[in-house]
């Protein structure tokens, strides 16, 4: 049995699906249940992928899960390997911040889950490749990043970070050169899912064993249906 080290953290932050909550840019073009079936099974995945770079790194996992609301065990039914966290609110910039702290490793990569093809090897690169006192980051294709390392809280990673824009990685890049912070980019880029025109993207880079794959090819039929 492999035992953990208390000072390496893997750390997943979703929600939980719930209709109308959840990847709502795609619900014009799928439909609520579907879009929320979609990401139910990607936050499955995801979380699959976690634990085992999890345990290829002998590092804690955990789970920052937005509840909506609702009781943070309902959080369980999705890994029953993760320590459960709730996400206070606040941008995401707090959000990551105060998952990290709340894991008090010294070594931490942060995912999110809109990207299912991300895998376990890449995870635990991201986490053993960490530069002394610096940080790793997997780039996405729209510009954001799908995973970010740290070894320590490095806040001037968060400052003034222009969410949800093609600028965030840049941004975040030049931060860590402002603070004469070492930081690695692992390429390559990976597509994550924002919009229905990323679907095809995102299953051709799963893996035949995905288990969102069925999903994933309803969803993209149900996409060019709708002629969007």
């Amino acid at each position: 049995m492999i035992v953990p080290r208390p000072d390496r953290a893997v750390v997943v932050l979703g929600r939980l699906p719930r209709p109308g909550q959840v990847k709502t840019r795609l619900i014009p073009a799928l439909g609520e249940a579907l879009a929320t079936a979609l990401y139910e099974a990607m936050l499955g995945e995801v979380l699959a992928q976690a634990e085992e770079a999890a345990r290829r790194a002998e590092a804690t996992l955990y789970f920052a899960c937005d509840t909506l609301g609702e009781p943070l065990h309902q959080a369980r039914r999705y890994t029953k390997e993760a320590i459960i966290l709730p996400q206070p609110t606040g941008d995401l910039a707090v959000r990551l911040l105060d998952a990290a702290r709340a894991t008090q490793a010294e070594a931490v990569v942060l995912l999110g889950s809109d990207a299912p093809q991300l895998s376990a090897e890449r995870i635990t690169e991201a986490l053993v490749r960490l530069p002394a006192g610096g940080a790793t980051v997997i780039p996405a294709v729209d510009g954001g990043y799908v995973a970010l390392g740290m070894q320590g809280i490095l806040q001037m990673l968060f400052h003034e970070i222009p969410w949800s824009t093609s600028a965030v990685l840049a941004t975040t890049l030049a931060r860590a050169e402002a603070a004469q912070v070492p930081i690695l980019s692992l390429g390559p880029a990976i597509q994550d899912l924002d919009e229905p025109a990323d679907l095809a993207a995102v299953l051709a880079a799963l893996p035949a064993t995905a288990r969102c794959r069925p999903l994933f090819e309803e969803a993209l039929l149900a996409f060019g249906a709708d002629g969007v």
